[in-house]
């Protein structure tokens, strides 16, 4: 992390408009992994997903130089390796709503969604590193929703005519729906055993709804659009579980203060955390 480029802190909000037609913002919840988890193993490898960089296939939005990434030439965030095509990113959290399986047979869902309080320590960064390089002069507005980032398929067409489609994350990396229909598949891996992140897509699949509270690694591409401001869309593509919900057994006034800000972002630092990182396997493989 000591060659982390330094960003402006991003001007993230999310919004709605009140009765009398204002636009009201409101902040982004984040979450802390050693509020929600008792063990401090799974706090450390929780952690250490949290500013890993990934592979050259993808990316942890957190950990990238802005600087490196290009915008398509349908306002994709692209890869920093095939910088004509949408880029896979992944960040981390803890899930507070999973909508993945049996949305055909509720009428009133849209769209496959997960809904993730990210965490504090890559957050901040990982929307800085977005904010500079859509070039958002003003603020970024993000989908949330039950508390937590919204990352989603696409919305359901009014006539649909869409089928079933696998999620590209089982055969690999390719982004070759870089936003999924709202039925596709979306492949949830589980990944609490240890594992190395080159073959993650090789791990036990999960056909279940995510339990609220359950640490997660979400995969997804990004582009932005008008609407009243600067709009970031977050394109689920699959998602690996990390850990159950976990009670922790710590007294209020022995928890952790909560962090201001990931280093990285020209932000107070005081209480940020610096993980001393392996290779890139020896981080998965835990």
């Amino acid at each position: 992390m000591d060659n982390l480029r330094t960003l402006d802190a991003a001007n993230v909000v999310s919004t709605s408009i009140n009765r009398d037609g204002e636009l009201i913002f409101y902040g982004i919840k984040t979450s802390m992994f050693e509020r929600a988890f008792g063990n401090e193993d799974t706090v450390r490898r929780l952690n250490a997903f949290a500013v890993y960089r990934g592979n050259d296939k993808c990316t942890n939005l957190a950990m990238a130089d802005p600087a490196h990434l290009k915008i398509t030439n349908k306002n994709f965030l692209a890869s920093p390796v095939t910088p004509l095509k949408p880029g896979l990113f992944y960040s981390v959290g803890i899930a507070t709503l999973s909508k993945l399986f049996d949305v055909q047979a509720d009428t009133r869902t849209r769209a496959r969604q997960l809904c993730v309080a990210v965490s504090d320590v890559s957050w901040p960064r990982a929307m800085a590193v977005a904010t500079s390089a859509f070039k958002a002069v003003e603020y970024i507005n993000l989908s949330t929703f039950s508390h937590g980032v919204s990352f989603s398929t696409r919305l359901k067409p009014a006539l649909d005519k869409e089928n079933n489609i696998p999620s590209p994350g089982k055969a690999g990396y390719n982004v070759s729906v870089p936003i999924l229909p709202w039925n596709a598949e979306v492949a949830v891996f589980d990944g609490r055993q240890k594992f190395t992140f080159a073959q993650y897509q090789n791990l036990p699949r999960r056909h279940e709804e995510i339990p609220v509270g359950s640490a997660v690694m979400v995969f997804f591409t990004l582009h932005t659009y008008q609407r009243g401001g600067t709009c970031l869309s977050l394109n689920l593509q699959h998602v690996v579980m990390l850990a159950l919900p976990e009670a922790s057994q710590r007294d209020e006034a022995d928890m952790p203060p909560e962090r201001i800000i990931m280093p990285g972002v020209k932000e107070p630092v005081a209480a940020a955390v610096l993980l001393e990182l392996g290779s890139d396997d020896d981080v998965f493989a835990m």
